[in-house]
């Protein structure tokens, strides 16, 4: 029974420490963003125009704090909401000249995290890890 209960103790302090370094790194850049809200501003400039429900379900949080994340980012001058183009009683949301350059810096440092999290790693290890993760994420389908 012990193993079993390592597992998510195990996924949850790599994930925490992974949400640290990010922390930190991006203190480090000069930016007071949390990886919580980079992940919303980075699909908000990979799809630009996309709804508050298209964004809170790529970014796999719930609405009430996709909506908190939206808030700040637009508070900070990164993003900004416009009515609809198709359907007026929903917002879309597009990145601010300010919230491009945000991106454009924090992306290597992104990059060179995530690489750093895998270095040891092989393809295959890099195979499996996915396999396994994803089966544990089905697992849990709740079929919604």
């Amino acid at each position: 029974m012990e193993i079993v209960q390592a597992y998510p103790y195990l996924m949850e302090r790599a994930m925490r420490r992974m949400r640290q370094v990010t922390h930190q790194a991006f203190a480090e850049a000069g930016l007071d963003i949390t990886a919580e809200q980079w992940v919303v501003l980075y699909i908000i400039h990979d799809g630009n125009g996309l709804s508050q429900v298209e964004i809170t379900e790529l970014a796999f949080k719930d609405a009430p704090t996709v909506t908190r994340i939206i808030d700040n980012l637009v508070k900070k001058g990164w993003v900004f909401r416009q009515m609809g183009t198709e359907d007026r009683r929903k917002f879309e949301l597009y990145m601010t000249k300010e919230g491009s350059e945000v991106v454009e810096k924090l992306l290597p440092i992104v990059m060179a995290l995530r690489q750093q999290g895998i270095n040891d790693l092989s393809a295959s290890d890099l195979r499996i890890l996915k396999k396994v993760l994803n089966r544990i994420y089905t697992n849990f389908d709740t079929g919604e």
